[in-house]
């Protein structure tokens, strides 16, 4: 536990340093990354906590990212009315689907199935709704946050700082709930849900409140995408990044936030190679890696636990 402390302080001190290491574009880089580390922390609890395999965390995401970008472009300025929004819209559409979902009984695969249509579905209508979104073209170069006097983030450093310090609070925050008894209900809801109801466990409300969350989380993770790209388009609510937000919480390992966010940075980092040799492989391999995810997680999963349990393979 000590080292893992040790380890966490270690990184967080590298991290406040790379405005001093990195120039401007790669700072953007790192500054993106924390953002789509948030939803990938969003997958990961999902996935590894309540057992649920969610497709439609970026439709959150990309909530979160129109709601900066929309008001923007509208009002001339962003401030703190679309940091709310990138929270309480993100959540209250997660709530309402969740809701139906769960409270009907979807768990597992089927869940999986049921949420990757809502990726075509955002993206449909981001397209469709023009007015509001710019369709095709999306959205670009909107106002900088502007929180009051003097706190404008409208440079590479404000913009990685301040996504950096909303990171390892989200991080932070979510860590916590997770070691609560709340989060200790998810996991055994996740091992046996017909045993903890027998408990006295509300399985559909818990899993609901967690899936309102994760959007919340996504949401977060969409406004601070936005505001550090300056652009807000369908991609983000599509299907191919929420197949690479699964991929990152596989790479991570399902149910660990911190490395979550880190495998983030070395998927992309893999992704910027394989581009720049071969610019049409990366979705393959993307969905290659998924396909070998899909076969080999449950195998892994099982071997795992057999081992911490003692029990020989």
């Amino acid at each position: 536990m000590k080292a893992r402390v040790l380890a966490g302080l270690a990184a967080l001190a590298g991290l406040l340093w790379l405005p001093w290491l990195l120039p401007a574009y790669r700072l953007d880089f790192a500054a993106d990354t924390l953002a789509l580390g948030l939803l990938a922390v969003s997958v990961t609890v999902l996935w590894g906590r309540c057992d649920l395999m969610s497709f439609g965390q970026s439709v959150f995401f990309g909530i979160g990212a129109y709601c900066v970008a929309v008001i923007g472009t509208r009002s001339g300025a962003v401030g703190w009315l679309p940091l709310l929004l990138t929270v309480i819209v993100p959540a209250a559409v997660a709530g309402v689907i969740g809701y139906f979902l769960l409270y009907g009984g979807v768990r597992r695969a089927l869940f999986a199935i049921v949420t990757l249509p809502l990726t075509a579905i955002a993206g449909s209508v981001a397209l469709a709704w023009g007015d509001l979104t710019n369709g095709q073209t999306g959205l670009y170069l909107y106002p900088p946050l502007e929180l009051g006097p003097g706190l404008v983030f409208d440079d590479s450093v404000s913009r990685y700082y301040l996504t950096l310090a909303v990171c390892v609070a989200v991080c932070t925050a979510t860590v916590l709930v997770l070691r609560s008894r709340h989060g200790r209900a998810l996991s055994a809801i996740a091992t046996n849900e017909a045993k903890a109801v027998s408990l006295g466990i509300p399985a559909p409300l818990y899993l609901t409140l967690a899936f309102t969350a994760a959007g919340a989380v996504a949401g977060i993770g969409g406004g601070l995408y936005a505001l550090t790209t300056q652009v807000t388009s369908a991609e983000l609510v599509g299907l191919l990044l929420a197949t690479e937000a699964v991929a990152w919480a596989a790479v991570g390992g399902r149910g660990n936030v911190y490395r979550a966010v880190a495998a983030v940075l070395v998927v992309r980092l893999l992704q910027q190679v394989v581009t720049a040799v071969v610019p049409q492989a990366w979705p393959i391999l993307l969905g290659l890696f998924f396909v070998g995810v899909v076969l080999l997680a449950p195998r892994v999963t099982e071997a795992l636990r057999q081992r911490r349990a003692g029990v020989a393979p």
